[in-house]
């Protein structure tokens, strides 16, 4: 069974009708207002609104039928046409012969006195009697007028009726593009679609793989998007084409809810959705699988370079769009451009640089005389394709070699329309971003070149999945190379910078039917994508922006959408807020991943830290943890950080994560807040926290198991092997602290191949620093151990690892008390010792209460509506 919709046309800038009842007497006031001369007033409505709007060519351009009111003339839902928005002409009514428009425009549009009114203001039974005189004779004379200006309408030749069911579509022959999109949401995925002209109508048909409405929940809303021009240089941007008009139908639980033709205020702004506004009615009818939308021809003006793409939203996250734009000729090519080579290396001169696939849709097949890319940068000389026909079903996929002498650099290109040349001009979608590869061989640092190979190492987002897969951060990396800050990431499942066409919420009960708001002062509102990343440029220094677990010097915002991106700006922190900041920022992207490099010439760096948050149109988001990064010329991510993994079985492992500050002082204080997020460690009668703040680790110790306070008589010490390598003595590039019970002074010793000696600077760092203290009921012990004495330098090269061991001796009972190792651990034995492992990514460290508690109730659940 089919559900139908005529929807009642919206507010319109009623700009048509030559005689719009604004005589000098436009009969406003008690004449109209009771409604006793305009038809009962039952179509009419205010009276005070006939005389305006009801006119002999009320909203038809002339021609002289007060049946259409609702087509953008300003009686909207007073539906005086009885047509919602079809301007009377099939409502099933007779709508040509609505009465009151004809009544209406005689009466309060023809008359330059409009009917006599007495000094009470009441029309006299006298008045009444001559009126309906003047009403019989105007319609016996100006009735075969009527009819020859506007006949009766008839069936399209099609006999397409927009009733849900598709069996008239089937009858005439109209041909559907098949077009399965994918989504997970059958509701709004595309199974094939249509459209046609006809019988001054313009109807689409639309197939879906689940039940069109089928949830009883929630709105789903469907989109034709209307290029009328067929210049994507003009109109609302929305993919590769620029829409003049758009037709939007909602609906739920199986029922057409609300219909509308929009077009575009006037507006420079082609991303800014508050341009449209609502001109007419639509017609749209439901029936299971399938949905026919229906519009006036002459209200969209079709011309024969017009195209169309549809749309669809479950207002829950989940949209689709048409795989390609299409018009009436129902013909159109898709070209996936790809690199044709994974690894995004050409080896040898001659060899593939582009994949290019080629599908079409509809029939006859469409025949592809040449293709050319466009080189954008680079070296080499790129071949072209020749003809070759490409039909329904039947995809081509075809390479582009490249041609070149010396290796080593890379080459950016790309497929434009111009590069395509077609034996039939049909619409013509490119999918894909910027093809990138290099020649011979590729570089190992790092560049923003959208080669994305150099970054081996990165960080996984430990956090929850979020909805809209597009901002979803899966991995994530920052590497600072010479004078410039890189910063990578990539999305799970989605498609990155992808944004939103129909960026708007409509929620059950939120309106009526799913109907526009009221009208109001538009705000902007955009479908943009935008990834914030954060960077602190010295741990160890004070200054800068909270946010996100970093001190924030600099933040990179990057706002993308349709698959590419639309700007990206560095903000730099000063003492009065954010300012917009001149570095050159870089950035690549491909349909997962992006990176991009910010130029830091003239700025002092020390440890480096980097926290990424990623927002959609509708707030929902996604952030990272903090992400610790060193200079040095490494490749991605961890090169040049430093990183302790375990190298011998059954040792045990630490992971020191980075602090929001220093703590301080060095007490023998576990219970600081500077340790909050710190790492953990324990075993039998020890636990501990370690954590790493600017240039130094911070470690505090509590002995649980020593339990008596025996002064300077307990003793704690903690254990690094730089190399990592063990042994069965202390070699020169072990150290050893030792901190007493009471005391805050600490002992540094080196090995030297059989025993400890005493370590001094620059051996071992002059500004280290232990304390050891009994409070709570046992020992505890802390230490501050600078960055070199741990891995031999400030600035570990990739993946250098140290050995790391806690060993405390209490005093009574002579025992000692260890961490590190199931051997136990020694005093003298590297190879007995555990493993510190300081990863790349940082849980996240002090972060604000009130933002914390918004990110995570932001990233479970979407906002439900549009305010």
């Amino acid at each position: 069974m089919s559900r139908r919709s005529d929807a009642a046309p919206g507010p319109s800038r009623g700009r048509r009708g030559l005689t719009n009842g604004r005589g000098p007497l436009d009969v406003r006031g008690p004449t109209n207002a009771l409604g006793r001369v305009n038809g009962t007033g039952l179509t009419n409505g205010r009276g005070a609104t006939n005389g305006l709007t009801n006119g002999l060519t009320n909203g038809l351009r002339g021609r002289t039928n007060g049946l259409t009111n609702g087509l953008r003339g300003r009686t909207n839902g007073l539906t005086n046409g009885l047509t919602n928005g079809l301007r009377g002409r099939t409502n099933g009514l007779g709508g040509r012969t609505n009465g009151t428009g004809a009544i209406n425009g005689l009466v309060n549009g023809t008359f330059r006195r409009g009917i006599r009114r007495n000094r009470f203001g009441v029309i006299t039974q006298k008045d009444l009697r001559f009126a309906v005189a003047i009403v019989v004779l105007a319609l016996l004379l100006l009735g075969p007028l009527l009819l020859l200006l506007n006949p009766p309408p008839t069936t399209t030749t099609a006999g397409i009726v927009a009733d849900g069911d598709l069996a008239d579509w089937r009858a005439a022959g109209i041909p559907f593009l098949n077009d399965a999109v994918p989504s997970s949401e059958g509701d709004v995925r595309f199974v094939n679609y249509s459209a046609f002209e006809g019988g001054g109508s313009l109807s689409f048909a639309i197939n879906v793989a689940g039940t069109v409405f089928g949830s009883a929940d929630h709105f789903n809303g469907f989109y034709v998007f209307i290029d009328r021009d067929g210049d994507p240089a003009s109109g609302f941007q929305v993919r590769e084409i620029g829409a003049e008009y758009m037709a939007v139908v909602r609906g739920y639980d199986t029922h057409v809810t609300f219909a509308a033709l929009f077009d575009l205020r006037p507006g420079a702004d082609r991303l800014n959705w508050s341009r449209w506004e609502q001109v007419d009615g639509a017609r749209a009818a439901a029936d299971g699988p399938a949905l026919e939308i229906q519009l006036l021809s002459d209200e969209v003006n079709v011309l024969p370079a017009t195209t169309f793409l549809l749309h669809a939203s479950d207002y829950q996250g989940n949209e689709t769009t048409s795989s390609v734009h299409f018009g009436l000729s129902r013909r159109a090519l898709l070209v996936t451009q790809n690199a044709a080579n994974p690894d995004r290396v050409v080896a040898a001169s001659g060899g593939a640089f582009a994949s290019l696939t080629f599908r079409a849709f509809g029939e006859p097949s469409i025949d592809v005389r040449s293709v050319s890319l466009t080189k954008v940068r680079g070296p080499g000389t790129l071949a072209s394709i020749g003809s070759l026909g490409v039909s329904a079903n039947n995809p081509e996929t075809l390479p582009v070699p490249i041609t070149f002498t010396t290796p080593g650099d890379y080459v950016v290109a790309r497929l434009d329309r111009a590069g395509l040349q077609l034996g039939d001009d049909v619409p013509v979608t490119i999918e894909g971003p910027d093809i990138v590869s290099y020649l011979g061989t590729a570089p190992t640092d790092h560049r923003t070149d959208g080669y994305f190979e150099d970054w081996t190492q990165k960080a996984v987002n430990p956090r929850i999945v979020v909805q809209d897969r597009n901002i979803d951060i899966r991995n994530y990396a920052a590497n600072r190379t010479g004078s410039t800050a890189f910063v990578y990431a990539d999305v799970e499942g989605g498609r990155i910078f992808t944004g939103s066409a129909s960026p708007e919420r409509v929620a059950l009960g939120a309106g009526a039917a799913g109907a526009q708001p009221a009208p109001g002062r538009p705000m902007r509102r955009t479908g943009e994508d935008v990834f914030l990343v954060y960077l602190d440029v010295d741990t160890s220094l004070p200054a800068g922006f909270q946010v996100l677990g970093v001190r924030a010097d600099f933040y990179i915002e990057v706002r993308g959408i349709y698959g590419k991106v639309v700007s990206r700006q560095a903000y730099e922190w000063m003492p009065g807020g954010w300012v917009a900041s001149t570095r050159t920022v870089e950035l690549a992207h491909d349909r997962a991943r992006f990176e991009a490099g910010l130029d830091l010439t003239g700025v002092a760096t020390g440890v480096m830290a980097m926290s990424m948050e990623a927002t959609d149109w509708a707030s929902v988001f996604d952030m990272t943890d903090v992400y610790n990064f060193l200079s040095g010329p490494g490749g991605g991510g961890t090169r040049g950080a430093p990183v302790l993994g375990p190298l011998f079985p059954g040792n045990a492992v630490a992971v020191a994560y980075l602090l929001g500050s220093a703590p301080s002082p060095i007490d023998g204080d576990c219970s600081k807040s500077a340790y909050t997020g710190a790492g953990a460690f324990s075993d039998t009668g020890i636990s501990g926290k370690v954590g790493i703040y600017g240039l130094y680790a911070y470690i505090c110790v509590d002995v649980t198991g020593d339990t008596s306070d025996d002064g300077s008589a307990d003793e704690g010490a903690v254990y690094f092997d730089q190399l990592n390598d063990g042994g069965d003595a202390p070699q020169t590039d072990d150290r050893r602290f030792n901190a007493t019970s009471g005391s805050t002074s600490i002992v540094a010793s080196m090995g030297d191949g059989s025993t400890w000696v005493g370590c001094t600077s620059p051996e071992c760092d002059s500004a280290n620093g232990a304390a050891g203290a009994y409070a709570g009921g046992d020992q505890a012990y802390e230490f501050k151990i600078r960055f070199a004495d741990i891995w031999g330098t400030d600035s570990p090269s990739d993946n250098q690892e140290a050995g790391f061991t806690v060993r405390a001796f209490d005093s009574t009972g002579d025992t000692t008390i260890t961490w590190g190792s199931t051997a136990p651990p020694t005093d003298v034995a590297p190879s007995t010792w555990g493993n510190l492992d300081i990863p790349e990514f940082q849980s996240l460290i002090v972060p604000v209460a009130v933002v914390g508690v918004i990110y995570l109730v932001g990233r479970r659940r979407r906002r439900a509506a549009d305010p």
